[in-house]
């Protein structure tokens, strides 16, 4: 019973609403025959200028030095060259103490020596005076040996005085400056 009752009211209202709709504004479309036209352009026509955009260069800030193509020399220019690929080394300077050396595993296995506040890094020292460098040349500074882990310190030299060597807490530096590489007192003027 009250299925039959809804299924009444939902007709009413469908044809309440039909009989609502005006059919004669869709006849009159049908009569007046819009007519659409395409919107052609050519190639050549233009409707407003365009200019080409211009990328801006960065400034730097003011603690960034502005060297095109040299980057600033950072802490981890320093890491460990230590390769487990390179041979052993032999030292036969006792020839009743024969000793072998490996190389480390590189700065993938050790990180830098650890300074204040137990963070990782070298002496803030070396850094500025190698961007300096770099700076005053406009060269770029080839680091060849910063901080050694122990084992590749004594890999690199056998000798008991570089057990010492301010390599080990990151205090040292070996490096050239490109195109100085023959005349390297040039650099001190």
């Amino acid at each position: 019973m009250k299925k039959i009752k809804l299924c009444k009211s939902i007709f009413i209202l469908l044809l309440l609403f039909l009989s609502s709709c005006n059919f004669n504004d869709l006849k009159d479309l049908k009569k007046k025959k819009i007519k659409v036209d395409k919107i052609t352009r050519l190639e050549k026509d233009h409707f407003f200028d365009f200019n080409e955009p211009k990328q801006k260069k960065l400034e730097a800030y003011p603690f960034e030095e502005n060297l095109e193509n040299i980057s600033k020399i950072t802490k981890e220019y320093f890491r460990c060259k230590g390769n487990p690929l390179n041979p052993e080394r032999i030292d036969e300077s006792d020839p009743d103490n024969i000793k072998v050396y490996l190389d480390c595993e590189g700065s993938s296995k050790h990180s830098l020596p650890l300074m204040h506040n137990n963070k990782e890094g070298v002496y803030p020292i070396l850094i500025d005076i190698l961007n300096y460098i770099q700076k005053k040349t406009k060269k770029k500074v080839i680091i060849t040996c910063g901080h050694r882990c122990p084992k590749h310190n004594q890999y690199s030299d056998f000798d008991s005085s570089a057990k010492l060597s301010k390599h080990l807490i990151g205090a040292e530096v070996d490096f050239y400056v490109e195109g100085y590489e023959q005349k390297y007192l040039e650099i001190l003027n």
